[in-house]
């Protein structure tokens, strides 16, 4: 497997236009990782590193920043590149909350009950439905949701968005 990940870094390296890294390196690794997602034509070179990678965490990192910057019918490659079944779990609940979003960005209305953390605070920062404002305003698990929620409402109220 080592051989296959060095193969798979040198890909990416090319890639990149970076120089040799040592492969044993999470961090140089890392920094590679980091230049690839900026590039859509290294996401298939990156998406094989990610298959190879010995460390979950690294691993798990590249696949969440890669849910955000791909289009939504990409999103379940990303997870299965995972190689562990509990990371795969928290990166599919991750797509799918991406989903939600994309929804809410869409103008549809979402349910806010019952969600992540992250999602409300991305709901609260982004929704334009008046509706799911005023539930997680009230609602939010945490403050932060419930004053990011507030002074959203009062914008897209201000414009005239949907109630």
């Amino acid at each position: 497997m080592t051989k296959d990940l060095d193969n798979a870094v040198s890909a990416l390296l090319a890639h990149v236009g970076a120089q040799a890294i040592d492969v044993n390196d999470e961090h140089e690794r890392w920094s590679l990782y980091q230049a690839a997602m900026g590039l859509p034509q290294a996401w298939q070179a990156l998406e094989e590193a990610v298959r190879l990678e010995r460390d979950d965490a690294v691993a798990t990192s590249v696949v969440l920043e890669m849910l955000s910057r791909s289009p939504a019918d990409a999103r379940e490659r990303w997870v299965r590149a995972l190689s562990s079944a509990e990371k795969r779990q928290f990166a599919r609940q991750r797509a799918d909350e991406l989903g939600v979003l994309d929804a809410a960005a869409a103008g549809e209305q979402v349910q806010p009950a019952n969600r992540s953390r992250w999602l409300q605070e991305r709901l609260a920062e982004q929704a334009t439905d008046a509706g799911v404002l005023a539930y997680l305003a009230r609602d939010g698990d945490t403050k932060r949701v419930r004053r990011a929620a507030t002074e959203r409402l009062r914008v897209v109220r201000s414009a005239g968005g949907s109630s």
